[in-house]
């Protein structure tokens, strides 16, 4: 049942939209295919009430003293451990990156604010999965964590 009404919600916008939508200055099926997926997804999670977070961490070092060291994986173990559930992919932290800028120029590095590691996540709300983030032992090491929404797309 709900997949039909999905559908026929979905169907109803796919004409409004029309076979193209215009993205970047240029007609485009596949903005018009991401914009009926991200109906699709919204659509989705009214009925679920959840939706997916990616947080991506910038910075942030792990101490040298192996107590010290002991301590922030244990911190982490508990974070993970409270958000339960709602973690879909603890993630890993990154290594070597390289920074494509729009000219497609390629410099090493990752960029003005690498990318250190990630976390996707479930929560209710931007606000919930901000909260979530708040928490995380990595803010105090000194990093920063970027709380996007996600979608899937297919």
């Amino acid at each position: 049942m709900f997949t039909r009404a999905l559908s026929t919600r979905v169907a109803r916008h796919v004409i409004m939209l029309g076979p193209a939508t215009h993205f970047g200055g240029h007609a485009s099926p596949v903005a018009g295919d991401l914009a009926v997926r991200a109906l699709a997804t919204a659509t989705a999670r009214k009925e679920s009430q959840m939706a997916r977070f990616l947080l991506a961490y910038h910075g942030g070092t792990m101490p040298e003293d192996p107590a010290e060291s002991a301590r922030v994986v244990a911190q982490r173990g508990a974070w993970y451990a409270w958000l339960g559930a709602g973690v879909l992919d603890p993630g890993n932290p990154v290594g070597h990156a390289a920074y494509v800028s729009p000219d497609g120029s390629v410099s090493e590095g990752g960029g003005p604010n690498p990318v250190s590691g990630y976390t996707l996540i479930e929560a209710e709300s931007l606000d919930a999965a901000v909260a979530a983030a708040q928490r995380n032992p990595l803010l105090g090491g000194g990093g920063s964590i970027e709380v996007a929404e996600t979608f899937e797309m297919g």
